[in-house]
Parts: C-alpha cells; structure tokens; sequence
C-alpha cells in the first residue's frame, strides 16, 4: 500500500484560488520535482455536519474519477488526500493557465473567439460526470481551468 505523503513533502510556491473552506497553492513534490495543486482546506473552518460531508464527498467524486477506468481529459485528477491537526488536502492535478473567469474580464479576443471550443469541453466534462451518476452543481466561470 503506497504511503500517503504528508505536508512536508511538498514546497508551497504560491497560491493559485481560494474557496469556501480554504486555499489552492501550487505545490512542488520535493521527492519527484512534480507540481500539483493542493487544496488546503482549515478544519477550523468546517463548522458544521454539512461541511464535513460536502468535503469528504468531493473527496471520494475526486478519488472516484481519478481511478483508470473513469478518467477524463477534462476534469482534473486527484492523487491523494491526507490531513494534519490543521488542514485536510487534497493533492490534484496543477494546470498551468487560468480561470476562464479571469480570461473573461481580460477581455481576451482568444477566449471570445475560442467560447464554443471552450463550451464543448465543458458539455463533455459533465456528459462524463453523468454517465457516472454525477451531478456538479458549482459550475461557474472560475471553475474551468484553462491550459496555457
């Protein structure tokens, strides 16, 4: 069974977003040099029954589309979750780019021209999460990640 790697075995570089419960920083694996994004989610923050459990199951959705058979190339891959006596993280995929959000009110003439491309990648995403029983209710501009 691999050994489930701990805060300290990453280098924080910087942060990337910001959620409800916590942060997302690009994280470098000091072993492999891989870089990842790590969800650092404060436990202080989970005040109630309900949040505990939407953590845990955005957990297993993650863990669950991660596995070989359910992988998809546009949703990001997770590839550990462990916690400490401050903070759960989840260990996931670092795409290097933008929120489309951000592209948006930079008024980008790419993403405007790009928008049906972009649109269609997004109707796969979820065409994937629901053949897997799979309803995604967060689904929002800054939510979809842009590849440089």
């Amino acid at each position: 069974m691999p050994v489930k790697p701990t805060f300290e075995d990453f280098e924080i570089q910087n942060k990337i977003g910001a959620g409800t419960f916590g942060v997302i920083v690009r994280a470098v694996d000091k072993k492999s040099q891989m870089e990842y994004a790590l969800k650092m989610i404060d436990k202080a923050q989970i005040s109630t029954r309900e949040h505990a459990e939407h953590i845990v199951r955005e957990k297993d959705v993650l863990a669950y589309l991660s596995e070989p058979n359910h992988l998809n190339h546009f949703i990001v891959r997770s590839y550990a979750t462990f916690h400490d006596k401050e903070s759960v993280y989840i260990q996931m995929d670092f795409v290097r780019g933008c929120d489309l959000l951000s592209r948006i009110r930079a008024n980008e003439s790419r993403v405007k021209n790009n928008m049906t491309f972009y649109l269609a990648e997004v109707l796969c995403a979820i065409e994937h999460l629901h053949e897997h029983l799979i309803v995604y209710r967060d689904l929002k501009p800054e939510h979809v990640m842009l590849d440089s």
